[in-house]
């Protein structure tokens, strides 16, 4: 057995206490007694009886307040403590209309529909492109994400091309104090790099234990960007004054998942996959569900509290029902 509070031990000094108080009055009781009668039956056997169950009803509460426990069952202790950043790409290639309305809108409208499944979790938001901004630390006020990632457009970041490496050292900040297997970064991207090597995103994302879920948005046929220019819409073009068709690129994404312990998942015009992304979530958390079953102590308090009413009950009883003692004088 053990004692969960064995500070709780210092209240025996209740047991004398008592004892002595009830002793002394049955004492002072009797000696009165007898100065009015010669002669009596009175005896000390009855209190001492109530004195005893006195007694073992304090012991019993005395005890049960040490909250005593022996026997073991098996608990799960299982909670939702998944903190989750959601990145979405900003460059400029994000614009092109391969899907539609177009990549950035597609990547938005998974975002919130996966807002309303995560309502257990911390998310934050980040936009990035060849740097990265956090534009909603952890929360779970998912709302002010909702809103935030509403006003997210290109504009925002003054690099128009893409890159990963700063995106994983501002996610891992904002993860710094996750548990190091519940650490998930979500990007929402087409793939498409600049001049950048996925080796080092990779190196930066085992380092700080990130799981990476990449969304791919985008076709590999591509389409061309479009852009707004003396108020009025045209097409991106290169130095040599030609059209860009940006191009999906899964390659980047499917590496920097699958190097991650993560996955890859690719939406569409005809699939969205914020269920596939929320049921990943799930997975993750139920294997960290059995790595949190623990054996604990069965608390055994009610036992005592129990024994101590019934001994209570016992002392009023006798009081109710004792007779009162038979006193004979001496000239009887």
């Amino acid at each position: 057995m053990i004692i969960a509070d064995p500070t709780q031990l210092q209240w025996l000094i209740l047991l004398p206490i008592v004892s002595g108080i009830f002793w002394f009055g049955t004492k002072l009781k009797h000696k009165k007694m007898s100065l009015f009668y010669s002669h009596t039956t009175f005896t000390l056997n009855s209190y001492k009886k109530e004195l005893i169950l006195v007694i073992f009803v304090i012991l019993a509460l005395i005890l049960a307040k040490t909250q005593p426990q022996y026997g073991q069952k098996w608990t799960h202790t299982y909670k939702s403590s998944m903190d989750i950043v959601i990145a979405l790409d900003l460059s400029t290639s994000m614009l092109a209309t391969d899907t539609q309305p177009n990549r950035l809108s597609r990547a938005k409208q998974e975002v919130q529909l996966l807002l309303q499944k995560l309502t257990a979790h911390r998310v934050a938001l980040i936009g990035f492109t060849e740097t990265a901004f956090t534009h909603v630390p952890l929360t779970t006020d998912h709302s002010i994400v909702s809103l935030f990632l509403d006003e997210l457009d290109p504009g925002f970041n003054s690099s128009s091309g893409t890159g990963f490496s700063d995106l994983m050292i501002k996610s891992s900040y904002l993860l710094r104090e996750s548990a190091k297997n519940e650490r998930v970064l979500i990007i929402l991207s087409d793939g498409e790099l600049s001049n950048e090597s996925i080796d080092d995103s990779v190196k930066l994302a085992k380092k700080n234990n990130l799981k990476i879920i990449t969304i791919g948005i985008g076709t590999t046929k591509g389409s061309p960007i479009p852009i707004q220019k003396n108020n009025s819409q045209v097409f991106l073009k290169d130095t040599n004054n030609q059209i860009v068709i940006s191009k999906f690129n899964p390659k980047s994404l499917e590496t920097l998942s699958k190097e991650s312990n993560g996955t890859f998942l690719e939406s569409s015009d005809e699939q969205l996959v914020s269920s596939k992304v929320y049921k990943l979530i799930k997975n993750y958390e139920q294997n960290d569900f059995k790595e949190k079953q623990r054996q604990n102590q069965v608390p055994r308090y009610h036992t005592l509290v129990i024994i101590a009413t019934i001994l209570l009950i016992l002392t009023l009883r006798n009081q109710f029902t004792k007779k009162h003692p038979r006193l004979r004088n001496s000239n009887d």
